[in-house]
């Protein structure tokens, strides 16, 4: 990673729970609980950072984890360290080889603004919350044995036999 000259640095031991915003080019090497918005600006997330929330940015550049959507109104790159877990809306995308992804890439809505969120009020970033077993329609058995498998995919169950044209329903892990 080469440092931008006239960057604002965000170090390693820096946790921010809220809204970033500026209009000048940053280095976030920290931990960030929120939103980054910064319009006509470079963004670059360094390989310690994680960033919890989405990002709108000029140019971006991921070489750490970010558990958000991005929107570039330029260009964005995800070097091969990169994790990225959220949507993708980017005028110019670079994707290196052993970058992870997932989600959705949608070119055509870079220029759009982010959507806002109900802010966390919590300093810890949000637990998935899960149904108790006896409010939830009970899964069909293969449904619950590819949960002890990989309990990370999402699992879709269809409706038991005789249930007259139940909708089937998708549940995911965390």
């Amino acid at each position: 990673m080469t440092t931008v000259e006239n960057a604002t640095m965000i170090g390693k031991s820096v946790k921010i729970n809220g809204e970033l915003s500026g209009s000048e080019d940053l280095i976030m090497d920290g931990e960030l609980h929120g939103t980054i918005r910064l319009a006509g600006a470079r963004l670059t997330i360094g390989p310690a950072a994680r960033v919890y929330g989405d990002i709108a940015a000029k140019d971006v550049v991921i070489f750490g984890r970010v558990d958000g959507d991005i929107r570039a109104t330029g260009r964005l790159e995800l070097r091969a360290s990169a994790w990225m877990l959220g949507n993708i809306y980017a005028a110019s995308l670079s994707i290196e080889e052993n970058a992870t992804v997932q989600g959705q890439i949608d070119p055509t809505r870079a220029q759009e603004p982010i959507p806002e969120r109900p802010a966390v009020v919590a300093s810890a970033p949000a637990k998935p919350v899960r149904v108790p077993a006896a409010a939830a329609r009970p899964a069909a058995p293969a449904a619950v044995a590819a949960e002890r498998i990989n309990p990370a995919e999402s699992i879709v169950a269809e409706p038991e036999e005789g249930t007259p044209s139940a909708p089937l329903f998708a549940e995911t892990k965390a």
